[in-house]
């Protein structure tokens, strides 16, 4: 959950909107290929947060998808 390129910045219930609706934190939806995880409770979708925040932070550089500009 690393806070910079990552989720570590996410609070649980944006992490619970994000799982189960595929909202973004900031507004927006979430990009292909996340897909909305609706039939999960809330409680098993705050299980995989805590398990998340057990794993220690990698650093490595992310490649942000960035879409073409239409034609």
């Amino acid at each position: 959950m690393h806070p910079e390129v990552g989720i570590g910045k996410w609070t649980e219930q944006q992490f619970v909107e994000a799982v189960k609706y595929c909202k973004k934190p900031g507004g927006g939806l979430l990009s292909y290929p996340m897909t909305p995880h609706n039939t999960m409770t809330d409680g098993e979708v705050r299980a995989i947060f805590a398990y998340l925040k057990t794993i220690p932070v990698i650093e490595h550089k992310v490649e942000r998808y960035v879409a073409a500009q239409g034609k």
